[in-house]
Parts: structure tokens; sequence; C-alpha cells
């Protein structure tokens, strides 16, 4: 199959989405199909560019930045033209590449509902291509607060009715995210659950280049309500009296800066400034090394609308380190995972239960490391991206 992936994430490093993004495909290509990512708009701020190029190919993928570049201005006028632009491109090239039938199928993959609409609209009735929406968590209406919404609420409720009804499949990462897609697809739309992916040999690395420190790392956006780094924060800072000679590592950056200064002054107020390394933002091809020389890995999410739809990345990553995991139950956690085999998983995220887990995993090294090596075996098995490449090959091959 050739397959074309549209999107609005940084390409080919970026969130966990784009690494979600380029797991399946680099999965896809493996098995010899074509694939292409192709985004709608710059992803790169101009003062902060990690992705320079517009296009080229990274692990075997194709990608295309309409606009023919990947950075933002800085002035809200063009940028906003810069977007315009994009979309009309992104319109014009999706009819050129029809004309000459250069795609098999083609997957959207971000939740701007209505854009979603236009692009589903336009491919499956006006071109007549096969189209796929993946999703990973709840849409943004239902995750934000947003004023409009509340304003008129009836955007609620019209939004994804008119937003999800020409696709002809639809692949959900879990299960409560098919159940309320279900609801919205049209009769003849197929669905399928894709759970989270990982590529587990990433994570084979030598010891010799790990790092040789006592730590307990994280590693995610530093985004208030999404994974609970201030619990951790809380958490380490109850624990850390008893296990003095180990620090806490958290890799990340935040998107808005008064969420860093927040936790920043948080590890202030606990005098734990020297224990409570922010490390910043970590290269793709260096997480595994943070990653691998961690003691125990931690992830203390809230229970929130995010939690309850997604499935972090970031847990598949921790887990294929085999080192030992802490992670709070959360959205489909323990359909997975069980305490004491897998994981050491905490019933809350607050900072006693999760500390009391974090002791729990400190206390007794030889059975953490048993469970974290039992954890690798699950990434391997399950979330293996080559697993699940396969179960989406074969998906669309149905379509």
């Amino acid at each position: 199959m050739r397959i074309l992936i549209i999107s609005v994430y940084p390409f080919p490093i970026g969130y966990s989405a784009t690494n979600r993004i380029l797991s399946y495909s680099k999965g896809l290509v493996e098995l010899g199909h074509y694939v292409k990512y192709f985004s709608l708009r710059p992803t790169e701020k101009p003062d902060k560019v990690i992705n320079k190029s517009s296009k080229g190919v990274f692990e075997g993928v194709d990608y295309e930045y309409s606009n023919g570049t990947t950075i933002w201005s800085r002035y809200t006028f063009i940028k906003v033209l810069q977007a315009l632009y994009g979309y009309f491109r992104s319109f014009y090239v999706l009819l050129f590449k029809k004309l000459f039938k250069s795609f098999d199928c083609v997957l959207i993959s971000f939740d701007n509902v209505y854009l979603i609409f236009l692009l589903s609209f336009y491919l499956k009735l006006l071109l007549r291509v096969k189209t796929v929406l993946i999703v990973d968590e709840f849409p943004y209406v239902l995750r934000e607060n947003i004023s409009v919404y509340r304003l008129f609420p009836i955007l609620l409720k019209l939004e994804p009715i008119i937003g999800y009804r020409f696709f002809n499949g639809i692949i959900t990462m879990t299960r409560p995210l098919r159940d309320y897609f279900i609801q919205y697809k049209n009769n003849s739309c197929k669905m399928k659950i894709i759970p989270m992916t990982v590529e587990p040999e990433r994570f084979n690395i030598q010891k010799d280049n790990i790092i040789k420190d006592k730590y307990i790392a994280y590693i995610g956006d530093l985004v208030k309500d999404k994974d609970g780094v201030d619990n951790a924060i809380s958490a380490f800072a109850i624990i850390s009296p008893k296990y003095p000679d180990y620090k806490f590592y958290i890799l990340g950056s935040a998107k808005n800066e008064n969420d860093l200064v927040r936790l920043k002054e948080q590890v202030a107020k606990y005098k734990l400034t020297e224990k409570i390394l922010f490390i910043g933002k970590v290269n793709r091809d260096k997480v595994p090394t943070y990653l691998c020389g961690a003691t125990l890995l931690i992830l203390a999410r809230p229970d929130n609308e995010r939690a309850k739809g997604g499935f972090p990345t970031k847990l598949g990553e921790y887990l294929a380190t085999g080192n030992p995991v802490v992670v709070s139950d959360v959205g489909e956690i323990s359909v997975y995972l069980t305490d004491g085999l897998n994981a050491f998983i905490s019933k809350s995220n607050e900072a006693f239960e999760f500390s009391k887990k974090i002791d729990e995993a400190l206390s007794n090294l030889t059975k953490a490391r048993d469970i974290g090596k039992k954890g690798r075996e699950l990434s391997h098995n399950v979330f293996n991206y080559k697993v699940q490449a396969q179960n989406m090959a074969e998906f669309l091959n149905e379509l």
C-alpha cells in the first residue's frame, strides 16, 4: 500500500504524538508499504527550531511540510497567512496526487474537528479516497476548558456529529475512545483499537553508555494537570530522607513558562534544588540513555479526561528499558499492567500514596528488577511497533 499521513505535529522530532506516528509508520515501512507524513502547517518556534528540514526521509518515512518551511513567523498576521497557505496548498497537493493515484489511503491524525471535517469531506466525497481517523485521546473540546463551549454548549454536541461522519475507518488507542467515537461514525465505518506503540530496540543500549548516577526519572511535558509532575515531586520529597543518595531527573519542557516556574518554586519550597534536576527537553537519540540509566521510572498521572481516553506513550518507553516502573492507576493502565507482576501501580496519584509505591520498589531492588523484566516482556510482545503495525496494515487492507 501507499499510505499518506496528514497531521500538524512536529516531525520527525517532536511530542508523544510524533513518536506514535513515527513508530507505526516505521513498522509499516518495514512491512513493505510506502508511508509519507504530510504536515499541514509549520511547527517550530523561530527561537527554538528543532526540525529544520521541510522535507526528507527519516527512518524510511518520507515527510514534507506543506508550507515549504517548518518555522512559524514571529508575527501573528504572517502566522495566519502561513496557516491558510498551508491548508490551501494541502488541498491542491491532495487533488494533484489523486489525479495520479498516488495513495491507497489517507490517515488523519490530529484533533481540530473543523479541519478534520473539511479534509474528510474533501477526501472521501470529492476525491473518493479511503480515509482513516487515528485518535490517541478525547477531542480537545472535552479536554480543555474553552470559553466558547461554555457560552454555546450545543457546539459540544454538534461538532462530533458533523466532524466524524465521512471516514471509512477509525483507529483508537483505547476502548473508552472507541466507545466515544462509535456513536458518531457512519454505519459503514470500521473501527480498530491499536494500543500505544514503542520501538524496543531503541532501548538496547550498552551499560557503559548509561548515566553513572543514582536517580529516578520522569519524561514528558511539564504541563499542569497532564502527568502530575507536581505530585511526583511531592512524592519524591516524602521518600528522599530515606533514600538520600537518590536524585530525581525531570526530562521535558513546558509549553507555558509559568508551569516550569511553578514546579521550580515547589522544588525550592522542599529545599531539594540539588536533588531534583530539571534536565530540559532531550533529543530523541538521548532519551534511551537517560531512561535506561534510571533505577526507577515514575508517572503520577491524574485521573482526568485526558488520562481516561489516552494511554501514555512514555509508559511504553519506560517498560522497554526493563527498569521497574511506578505508575498511577488511570485509564487503561490496569488493562495491561498488574501491580507486583510487571509494574508498581498506585491506586492514586496523590503524593503520599504514590510515595509508598516508590518506597516499595526502592526498598527491594531485586524484586523491583524482576518486575521490570516482566514489564519489558510486555513492551516486546504487546506494545511492539512491529506487532501493531501488522495489525494496522491488516485493518487498512480490509478497507
